[in-house]
């Protein structure tokens, strides 16, 4: 004890008569003791809230994990705008986009950057199915930190304007009388579209062959041309394309009908109790400090609360606002993967 005193007191010489009473070995307990203690205090000094304190030190990479352009590439970038416009963090959030492979790619790269906090990844209900279906991958929701959801991504049936259906209980009737006509087009084996699409073959006994494309502009020119009879479509996507008279809205998959699409009613409404929508959100890596989660997480909540934010991304890209912290985000993630193994069967 006297030691010690000693030493945290900034005296670090052992009394000679410590060593006149002590033989060899206790001389060496002693060091060894006094080295714990110097260990100890070198903690205190710089303690985990402190370094809480000073994260990030460096910009943050965010992952997305598709093309530039894309829905999830305009999410990442929105938020980021806001980040540094608002000065949410002492550091920028950096995009750098790893396209390829259904976003295997981009989610790869992150999980492989176990508990390190500069990585983060763009987050989306497709990503956990494309994960999911892959059979060339062993990613999967464990490999990532939950941080938060910031909106969600709503989904519509869109069919030509010409087509003979007005309502989903027709399109099912129809597909049921003709069963090589009743396609639709997504953008690959387990994204949101196609297990939206098995679910609601699921529930109606629908006739419906899914064929995959490789993106949004083929998706549209196979609808249009009439080689596909219908789609899944982000409301903002299909917007102009409708006020063309070119394509018609027949349900909507959330739980209540959309404030942009007043007159088209829910497929619930529609007698067919599937709801199924995309949330976007951010993860990190596995093994993230809790102390850097709640510091991201905490700038999240300013982000999805900003008015520029719902004024100038959300309310564009006809998005639902709807902001959750880890702890809800991780449910949120968790009740996917469940929902995307029953769909997908695995």
């Amino acid at each position: 004890g006297d030691i010690s005193n000693r030493l945290i007191n900034g005296r670090f010489e052992i009394p000679r008569d410590y060593l006149v009473r002590v033989g060899g070995l206790q001389v060496k307990k002693i060091i060894l003791a006094l080295l714990g203690i110097l260990f100890l205090i070198s903690l205190a000094g710089c303690g985990g809230s402190k370094t809480a304190e000073n994260y990030p030190t460096k910009p943050l990479e965010l992952i997305v994990s598709w093309s530039a352009g894309g829905g999830s590439d305009r999410f990442g970038r929105a938020i980021a705008e806001e980040v540094k416009n608002k000065k949410l963090l002492p550091q920028p959030i950096l995009i750098n986009n790893k396209p390829g492979s259904n976003g295997i790619i981009g989610a790869t790269y992150t999980a492989g950057k176990k508990g390190d906090s500069y990585v983060l990844l763009v987050n989306v209900t497709g990503d956990i199915g494309a994960w999911i279906a892959s059979s060339s991958s062993n990613i999967s929701p464990a490999n990532f930190t939950p941080i938060a959801m910031l909106a969600w991504d709503e989904y519509t049936l869109m069919v030509k304007s010409n087509a003979p259906m007005n309502n989903l209980q027709e399109l099912i009737a129809y597909t049921k009388a003709n069963p090589r006509k009743g396609t639709f087009g997504g953008a690959g084996i387990g994204t949101v579209d196609h297990m939206l699409t098995t679910e609601l073959v699921n529930k109606t006994g629908a006739s419906i062959e899914y064929i995959p494309f490789e993106g949004g502009g083929e998706i549209l020119s196979s609808i249009l041309g009439g080689h596909v009879l219908a789609t899944w479509a982000n409301p903002a996507e299909a917007a102009s394309q409708i006020k063309a008279g070119k394509l018609k809205a027949i349900a909507v998959a959330a739980p209540k009908r959309l404030a942009k699409m007043p007159d088209v009613q829910t497929v619930r409404e529609q007698g067919y109790d599937v709801v199924f929508r995309q949330y976007r959100g951010i993860v990190g890596p596995a093994g993230m400090p809790k102390e850097h989660v709640k510091i991201i997480a905490d700038a999240m909540k300013k982000v999805a609360e900003s008015p520029e934010f719902i004024n100038t991304y959300l309310e564009r890209n006809s998005l639902s606002p709807d902001y959750k912290g880890p702890e809800e985000f991780a449910k949120i993630i968790a009740d996917t993967e469940k929902i995307a193994r029953q769909i997908l069967k695995k």
